[in-house]
Formats: structure tokens, C-alpha cells, sequence
């Protein structure tokens, strides 16, 4: 007994015993209930599952309509991610009626509650100020990245998927492009 943790605690700290084993309990009856109670000890993320994708998105970058940007080599992986996920959030808001995704799912899981974090999550979430400066921020990170002036850039957000044969097919194509004023 004398080598249980919670028994080790308790001998150090009875207070800090208590916080603990509060904890615990309130953790595992959460869980137990159904509830997500921390996001560390979310469970069912571990327990599903994962499908295979069926469709998938591929950012083409041109800059000032001779480079092609290949993020898929040559990149830290950092880089590679800023070059293509803010992308990805700003497609989606164009899709999603110029709205934070963010904001959509949060409203599925809280429903009415969403007043209660409303100031919070507006300073959180991505708003219409924030798409519309997205652009010329992008247009920034290219110029860092690739360390030359960029005056116009495209991006090509083509959806594709396998076939049968297993051969990328290209389903359709979206243009997104900035060009300096």
C-alpha cells in the first residue's frame, strides 16, 4: 500500500491528495456519464473507427505567373503547413457563407450556451475583418518563403479522388488569386 501513488500523495500532501482524488472521481464519473469533461481526457477520439478519404483538396500555388510553388519538398514542415492550412481556413469560410467552421461547430455542441463564451469566441474565431486581410497576409508568407517580391499570386483548390484504377481524377477546381494594386 505504502507504494500506491495516491497513498504517496496523501503522506505529502493532504490537501493536494483531496484536489486530486476529486479529480478522479469527477473525471471518471464524467466519463462514465457520457460527458467530455477535459480535452485531455477525451476517450472516444481513440475508439472510432477512421474511414478512408474519399475526396481529397490540393492546394496549386503560381506566383507572379511563372513559379509554381512545390510546398510538397524543400519546406520545413511548419512552412508547408502555413503555405497550405490557412489556405484550407479560408476556403472553408468562402464555402461556409464567409463564416468561421469554428464557429459552426462550436454552436452544434453548445447550441444555446454559445452566448455565455460569445465574447470569447469572437475574439478567437476568424471573423469577416480577418478574411478580408487574409490575402495580402498570404501574399507576405510567399515573399518570406520564397524570398522574392510577389506581385500576383493564384491558387487552384482542386478536389480529387481515386478512381478504381487508383489514378488521381480531378473532380473540379476552384481559383482563389490576389493580385498587387
Amino acid at each position: 500500500m505504502k507504494d500506491l501513488f495516491f497513498y504517496k500523495i496523501y503522506r505529502f500532501d493532504k490537501r493536494l491528495f483531496f484536489l486530486l482524488a476529486t479529480f478522479t472521481v469527477i473525471t471518471v464519473a464524467c466519463n462514465i456519464k457520457g460527458d467530455e469533461l477535459t480535452p485531455f481526457f477525451i476517450w472516444a477520439m481513440y475508439s472510432e473507427k477512421e474511414n478512408p478519404v474519399n475526396q481529397y483538396r490540393i492546394y496549386k500555388i503560381r506566383v507572379n505567373d511563372s513559379i509554381q510553388v512545390d510546398y510538397s519538398s524543400g519546406y520545413t514542415d511548419n512552412n508547408r503547413f502555413f503555405l497550405t492550412g490557412p489556405l484550407s481556413l479560408y476556403h472553408k469560410m468562402l464555402e461556409n457563407n464567409r463564416t468561421d467552421p469554428t464557429r459552426s461547430f462550436i454552436q452544434e455542441k453548445l447550441g444555446s450556451n454559445l452566448a455565455l463564451i460569445g465574447s470569447s469566441a469572437d475574439k478567437v474565431l476568424n471573423s469577416q475583418v480577418e478574411l478580408d486581410h487574409f490575402l495580402a497576409w498570404y501574399k507576405r508568407y510567399l515573399e518570406q518563403c520564397l524570398s522574392l517580391p510577389v506581385d500576383k499570386f493564384t491558387v487552384s483548390v482542386v478536389n480529387a479522388r481515386f478512381n478504381d484504377d487508383q489514378l488521381l481524377q480531378t473532380e473540379s477546381s476552384v481559383l482563389i488569386s490576389w493580385k498587387q494594386q
